[in-house]
């Protein structure tokens, strides 16, 4: 009777015994296969079956990317052509300083609008069928009478560029800054572009340059200073006319261009020069519609 009591409880206790002589063997393996992984792999390839791989980076786009063929786009606009473009050039005010959008920081700051158009909304809208947006802003800055004022403006617009940046526009480009205007010392000009770079951090920026502010000797000097202050120069053509075929400007250009590795600026009604500008290599182009 004895007996037959401990052989049940032994009988009982044999799964526990199995479960435990089954652990040990997999631990045995566990420490069997590292050892000949480490003995196999590279210290890096063993690390990397050991810890879960990280995620890559998120793609950052800069201003510096080729390639960049911006379709011009307002607010309002259809979407359809920003769907087959994705790539989009968006004015964000006209040349005397109106906003065409409203938003807080506007509001606070008493700049005009054109339009009743909230740029939050219509960013959100907008960012649905474009992958990078480009504004275009005209600045009035430079053109005040002292650096005490242009530094005061340019803080001020700084904050209209930041709001933009931040409700979705990937980079400013930096229009109609007065490069001819022999009132304004170029100094000016290199100090404004400074403390607008140093505002927006690490956001990309971009300036445009008439091809009529490098037909003189300081044309280097001028362009060496500009590049040394923001991220990518553009060669503004919106005025380039009839008086010379799409290749003749486009060969007047041709220097600079590489030179400098500089964007190319048309203006929207530039039909001709922007077919013939399209199909050169590694040069970006930005159309705008803005006059």
């Amino acid at each position: 009777m004895f007996h037959n009591r401990r052989s049940y409880s032994e009988r009982r206790r044999s799964p526990l015994r199995i479960l435990l002589i089954v652990a040990i063997a997999a631990i045995l393996l566990t420490v069997i296969i590292g050892n000949v992984l480490r003995l196999t792999l590279n210290e890096e390839d063993y690390l990397s079956l050991r810890e879960p791989p990280k995620a890559p980076d998120p793609p950052r786009f800069t201003s510096s990317v080729k390639k960049l063929h911006a379709y011009p786009y307002t607010f309002g606009n259809s979407l359809d052509s920003v769907w087959e473009n994705s790539q989009v050039s968006l004015t964000v005010n006209t040349p005397d300083g109106t906003l065409f959008y409203t938003s807080p920081v506007s509001a606070h700051l008493g700049f005009s609008s054109s339009s009743e158009k909230e740029l939050e909304v219509n960013l959100d809208r907008l960012g649905e069928a474009a992958s990078y947006v480009s504004g275009v802003f005209y600045s009035k800055a430079p053109s005040l009478s002292s650096s005490a004022l242009c530094d005061a403006e340019a803080m001020r617009e700084a904050a209209i560029l930041r709001e933009f940046l931040r409700e979705g526009g990937d980079e400013i480009l930096l229009m109609g800054l007065p490069f001819k205007n022999e009132e304004v010392k170029t100094s000016l000009i290199l100090s404004y572009v400074k403390a607008i770079k140093t505002a927006l951090e690490d956001a990309p920026l971009a300036v445009a340059i008439p091809l009529s502010a490098l037909e003189d000797d300081s044309a280097h000097r001028l362009l060496s200073s500009l590049r040394a202050e923001c991220d990518l120069l553009a060669l503004d053509l919106t005025a380039a006319d009839g008086s010379l075929t799409p290749e003749e400007w486009l060969a007047k250009c041709d220097y600079y261009l590489s030179q400098y590795d500089m964007r190319l600026i048309l203006s929207d009604a530039q039909d001709a020069l922007v077919e013939a500008a399209m199909s050169l290599p590694d040069v970006e182009v930005i159309k705008n519609t803005a006059s």
